[in-house]
C-alpha cells in the first residue's frame, strides 16, 4: 500500500474463520502467526497487496492435524521450528533460500 496507509486483513487459515493470534514472527519476507496452537506461514508481500485476497498469502500450515497444540516456534529465513505442548520439536527446512515464497506444499 502507499506511504501512510494501512491495510487490515483477516489472516486466512485455509479454511473456516480467522483465530486468536497468539504470537507473530516476521522473517525474509514471511510472516509466521501462531493462532490457537497451530502456526500458519504468510507471504507478507500478498498479504499487504490490496489486489490480493489474503488467502493467497498463506504458504504453509506449519501444524498437523495429529500433533499437539504448538507452544512455540521460531522462523528462519530457510527453517520453520516448533515446540508442541507434549515437547515435540519439529523443523521444516522447506524453503531451499531466503528468496522462494513458496513450499512444495503449496503450489
Amino acid at each position: 500500500s502507499k506511504e501512510g496507509t494501512s491495510r487490515e486483513v483477516a489472516p486466512s487459515i485455509g479454511y473456516g474463520n480467522s483465530r486468536r493470534i497468539d504470537k507473530m514472527m516476521p522473517c525474509a519476507g514471511r510472516l509466521a502467526i501462531l493462532m490457537e496452537g497451530r502456526v500458519y506461514v504468510y507471504s507478507l508481500a500478498t498479504l499487504v497487496d490490496e489486489t490480493k485476497e489474503p488467502a493467497d498469502a498463506l504458504v504453509l500450515l506449519g501444524t498437523r492435524m495429529h500433533q499437539s497444540n504448538v507452544i512455540y516456534f521460531y522462523l528462519l529465513p530457510d527453517k520453520l521450528i516448533t515446540v508442541a505442548e507434549n515437547c515435540d520439536v519439529t523443523m521444516f527446512t522447506f524453503w531451499r533460500s531466503s528468496d522462494v515464497s513458496r513450499s512444495e506444499y503449496f503450489t
